[in-house]
């Protein structure tokens, strides 16, 4: 079963989420992504560059995966939306592939900003994920153009937080840019936005 199906079933049934094998998979790597920091099975600098660049991997492509499961919905709008969240993992992917194939003392500006344009992909896919809200039907009239209304703002709010954040640092303060201060500030103001955003959703109650 894909996980929207099993998620079905749980709320049909009433099984509890500790009965979503899902669950379970994405806790066992979890675990395993974080066993190496308290385990002492590798060197220090062996478990720094783990914990740095590799750690997360496991449970990143286990999601993709599911996601790709999950995007064999029978609804447009669900693929649509598993689709969008495959994506956003890809982008992730993508820049662990260019943190392992240009060394360290390669990067520049041009690459920083290559890295932080893929995370902003990432938190781009997710927010129009959250926007297309597959568990409703499509809106018409005048709901349809507020939805439409709501993206172009989420859109537009997620860009102006890469101009202020990494554009202009970047170009008129490349030593305040180069000292990554400014990535990390964007992508804390993005993952307070993606949360807020999901604990709305959910206070809306949403649909199975």
């Amino acid at each position: 079963m894909v996980p929207s199906r099993l998620n079905e079933e749980n709320a049909r049934t009433g099984h509890a989420p500790w009965a979503d094998p899902v669950m379970w998979i994405a806790l066992a790597l979890g675990l395993l992504s974080v066993a190496p920091s308290f385990i002492p099975i590798l060197s220090p600098e062996a478990l720094f560059r783990w914990a740095d660049q590799y750690s997360d991997v496991p449970p990143l492509v286990a999601a993709l995966v599911l996601f790709l499961l999950a995007s064999k919905a029978p609804g447009s709008r669900e693929r649509i939306f598993w689709w969008l969240l495959a994506g956003s993992i890809v982008a992730i992917l993508a820049n662990r592939v260019l943190i392992w194939i240009i060394p360290r003392e390669m990067w520049g500006t041009s690459l920083d900003l290559i890295h932080d344009n893929f995370y902003l992909a990432c938190y781009v896919l997710v927010a129009l994920a959250l926007e297309l809200r597959p568990d409703r039907n499509p809106a018409k009239g005048y709901q349809s153009n507020l939805q439409r209304i709501e993206l172009a703002g989420t859109l537009v709010f997620l860009f102006g937080l890469l101009a202020y954040f990494i554009v202009i640092p970047s170009v008129f303060n490349p030593d305040a840019y180069a000292s990554w201060v400014p990535s990390l500030l964007l992508y804390a103001v993005l993952d307070i936005f993606v949360v807020a955003r999901i604990f709305t959703l959910l206070y809306s109650r949403p649909r199975p």
